[in-house]
């Protein structure tokens, strides 16, 4: 039901008994709305007039005549008119539209609170009706009529709205709502639409009186409000809310109690304020203290030690080191000294143990029996009686590695192995049954050691020397005798050692000799019997031969690698396989056949160059250079410092291009008299002939223009 049929059925009581009357009087209200839109009045103000008037008439007849009802039906109801005319249909219209139109004509805002509301009620309802009649007409006047009217309550709807908004009037300088004239709810005038405030605007404390705040339905009580106040973000406070600080982190709490389960990051922490890690678990869920936890006594079972895992103390036991033990098997555990199993035991210190009057035997299933003297450099003493005499058989010298001493003879029954470097035998007589001594016995890998034997001697009584026979294994095998070594061998003889001399062998040698012999040979001379070139068939290597004269049969003298380097005729004429290398200066003028030098066989090249700038080498000697560019070219003869050519040394230049050639000497190098001077080649196709007369004095010769 629309506001304007309440305020009928409060206000008038309208039933179903007045319902024909009161469609008689609709009727009247719409002949009178088509009479006046029918006159189609030019001045809209007058239409407006019209309007009123009829409405302020129809009201004042249905004032007069309510009635109660108690069931009110739908007081809107549809009127038909004989053609032409189209039937409006209007909604029922409150009393108070009177006051409306008013309204509209005067342009009057209202200026209390009361008034402003009930003005927007009506006004809303009226534009209702309006909306309500033009859907039900079809004559374009009329809907024009009605949409005029309908603007021009838009327009004071809104007007009514801007009043709404600055009821009380500015208060004070800076503006605003004059709180002593709010006497009813301050309410924006349409939903979820103004702002209290802005961004630029902001208002500065909000002081309200309810027990709730509700924001978009959400409500907020005023107990709830007292938890967020004064909080401070990270930190606890009895009877505040908890809020995380910037880091998610919050201190201060005392006892927490926590129904569910914990769950902290992979590899995360729990601790205390002065330890944090206290407790890392990592994401296998191994738990890491970072200091010994204490547990309730008897928490732990036995089953849950296991000291497979442990590290071992990488020492040995000592008095102060603690066992656990079950003491008295009652289930208490208790802590133990080392020292109290030796009392335990009944062994006590080892040097206390007194004179036993039986036999000892040291027996063990399984593993070693170790006897360790641990004392700094002890040694191990084994002693006896002998003859009633106290003795000490062995000795192991715990200061030298453990060096055995025996009192007596050692009898080995089975193979004596020795793995040490160095076997020393003090004594007067060896004796080796064995025919056959075994030499190097384990050299079956490589040949790289000596294998032979020496002795010691000293002729001086001052320097040890070192003389014996031994296989060179550096020198293909060879035995050889040597002498006054002064450093004692070890694997290897060092020949090339001080003092180390080829000793003299005096015997008598039966037998072919075989090989090459080096040395001076001395003694009585030997006849070569029958006929010598036959008999000798090979001379071997003669390092230095001194001979009057070589005659030989064959015709070629040459190197194992090029056995006819020379060839030599019967004629006497020598032929060389390679070009031969005299020394300089050896050949003269005169030893040069005649008309034997023609010009294809001096030796002579172009270097062709076609840039603009080049600096002559040591291979340009006796040369020609081209010089082949359309632009101005240049080349350097260089120091003697850098290139070292031959006093007499020539070199060719030509100017093969169209670009001037100019030869110029480089720092410190004079031509034709002039320090670093230049000459200019005169024309294309000319040359100019560069001659080295001194270390740094070059003279140029040919089709030039003088030196500058």
């Amino acid at each position: 039901m629309s506001g304007i049929n309440k305020t009928l059925k409060n206000k008038f009581g309208i039933d179903r008994k007045a319902q024909d009357k009161r469609l008689k009087e609709q009727l009247a209200i719409e002949e009178v709305f088509l009479e006046a839109i029918e006159e189609d009045l030019l001045d809209t103000k007058k239409k407006e007039e019209t309007l009123l008037r009829a409405f302020e008439e129809t009201l004042l007849d249905t004032e007069k005549k309510p009635a109660p009802i108690k069931k009110p039906k739908s007081l809107v109801t549809e009127i038909k008119t004989p053609e032409p005319i189209n039937p409006i249909v209007v909604s029922q219209t409150p009393v108070d539209i009177r006051e409306a139109v008013k309204l509209v004509k005067d342009k009057t805002l209202p200026t209390k609170q009361e008034t402003i509301e009930a003005t927007q009620k009506l006004i809303t309802d009226v534009v209702d009706n309006l909306e309500d009649m033009k859907g039900k007409t079809e004559v374009k006047e009329q809907i024009d009529e009605i949409d005029a009217l309908r603007g021009e309550f838009n327009t004071l709807q809104k007007q009514v709205r801007r009043s709404q908004i600055t009821v009380g009037g500015l208060s004070g300088s800076g503006g605003g709502l004059d709180p002593n004239k709010i006497a009813h709810n301050l309410l924006p005038a349409a939903d979820d639409t103004f702002d209290l405030g802005s961004a630029s605007k902001q208002w500065r404390n909000l002081y309200l009186g309810g027990s709730t705040l509700i924001v978009d339905g959400a409500s907020l009580a005023a107990g709830e409000l007292t938890v967020l106040d004064s909080i401070t973000a990270g930190t606890v406070a009895a009877s505040k809310a908890v809020v995380v600080d910037s880091n998610k982190d919050i201190s201060g709490f005392r006892n927490v109690t926590i129904t569910g389960n914990i769950v902290i990051p992979n590899a995360g922490n729990i601790g205390s304020a002065s330890d944090t890690d206290a407790i890392a678990i990592a994401s296998n869920g191994i738990v890491t203290f970072s200091q010994a936890p204490v547990f309730p006594d008897g928490s732990i079972a036995v089953a849950d030690l296991d000291i497979d895992g442990a590290t071992d103390i990488n020492a040995d036991i000592v008095d102060a080191d603690l066992f656990i033990i079950d003491d008295g098997a009652g289930g208490t555990n208790r802590k133990t000294t080392a020292s109290r199993l030796k009392t335990y035991i009944g062994a006590g210190a080892l040097d206390d143990i007194t004179a036993g009057d039986a036999a000892v035997t040291l027996t063990t299933s399984s593993g070693n029996i170790t006897i360790d003297a641990a004392a700094n450099d002890s040694d191990i003493i084994f002693k006896g009686t002998d003859d009633s005499a106290d003795i000490t058989m062995l000795t192991l010298d715990g200061s030298n590695a453990g060096d055995a001493t025996f009192n007596r003879n050692v009898t080995v029954t089975g193979d004596l192995t020795v793995n040490g470097d160095t076997t020393t035998v003090n004594t007067a007589t060896l004796s080796v049954e064995d025919p056959l001594i075994i030499l190097a016995s384990g050299n079956n890998g490589a040949d790289s050691i000596d294998i032979g034997f020496y002795g010691l001697y000293d002729t001086s009584g001052s320097q040890d020397l070192f003389a014996g026979l031994f296989r060179d294994a550096n020198d293909s095998g060879k035995f050889k005798l040597f002498k006054d070594l002064q450093a004692e061998p070890n694997t290897t003889v060092n020949t090339s050692g001080t003092g180390y001399a080829v000793a003299t062998l005096v015997a008598n040698i039966e037998g072919n000799i075989t090989g090459d012999v080096t040395g001076n040979t001395s003694g009585t001379a030997a006849t070569v019997t029958t006929a010598a070139q036959t008999n000798i068939t090979s001379l071997g290597t003669l390092t230095t031969l001194t001979v009057d004269s070589i005659i030989i049969n064959g015709t070629n003298i040459g190197h194992t690698s090029d056995t006819d380097a020379i060839a030599i005729a019967a004629d006497g004429v020598v032929t060389f396989s390679q070009v031969p290398v005299l020394p300089a200066d050896t050949i003269e003028t005169a030893d040069i056949q005649d008309n034997a030098v023609t010009p294809a066989k001096i030796a002579g090249a172009v270097n062709a160059q076609t840039g603009t700038a080049y600096t002559s080498v040591i291979g340009d000697a006796f040369k020609t250079v081209t010089m082949s560019n359309g632009s101005a070219n240049k080349l350097t003869i260089p120091p003697n410092s850098s290139v070292a050519y031959a006093i007499g040394d020539r070199i060719d230049v030509v100017m093969l291009g169209s670009g001037t050639t100019s030869i110029q000497g480089g720092s410190g190098v004079t031509v034709n008299g002039v320090s670093t001077g230049t000459v200019a080649i005169a024309a294309q196709f000319a040359a100019v002939s560069c001659l080295k007369i001194a270390t740094d004095t070059w003279v140029a010769m040919g089709n030039h223009g003088g030196v500058s």
